[in-house]
């Protein structure tokens, strides 16, 4: 049963994962890659679905309850996350909101894990691009103002 939804996102359209620590750029690269693509580009977060949880369940969404989230999901399927973001693809696809002939790059964000990056290694057109930045740049970005703290 897998293979056939795989098989329905046409073998033509990149897909690109982005992977990396919090705060080390993934969302600012693969946004922009994306922006830069126009109707090429096609941005989804793997956070969505656990956005989309969060809401149902009436939870706040803090770091804390999404991760508690995606690791209550990848308990029963470590790739959870990547087939509900490959699932709303289809939906798109399904909605001609982009079509499976116009060479789509498929941009992925938020891959934390070896499980997903293996389910979208299936796709003979997945690439899994790294992003790293230095502790001290990765901690300004996310600093809570001293107030805060």
């Amino acid at each position: 049963m897998k293979s056939k939804k795989k098989k329905s996102i046409d073998a033509s359209c990149l897909i690109l994962g982005f992977t990396g620590s919090l705060g080390s750029g993934c969302t600012f690269l693969s946004e922009g890659i994306a922006n830069a693509l126009q109707n090429q580009g096609h941005y989804y977060r793997l956070s969505d679905h656990l956005n989309d949880l969060a809401d149902e369940r009436g939870l706040p969404k803090t770091v804390y309850n999404l991760q508690n989230l995606g690791n209550k999901l990848r308990i029963k399927n470590v790739a959870a996350l990547v087939m509900a973001c490959l699932e709303k693809i289809e939906q798109n696809i399904k909605r001609s909101n982009f079509t499976k002939d116009e060479n789509a790059v498929i941009l992925v964000d938020g891959i934390k894990n070896t499980g997903e990056v293996k389910y979208l290694k299936h796709f003979p057109n997945f690439y899994l691009i790294s992003v790293h930045a230095d502790r001290e740049i990765r901690e300004g970005r996310l600093l809570i103002p001293v107030f805060l703290r």
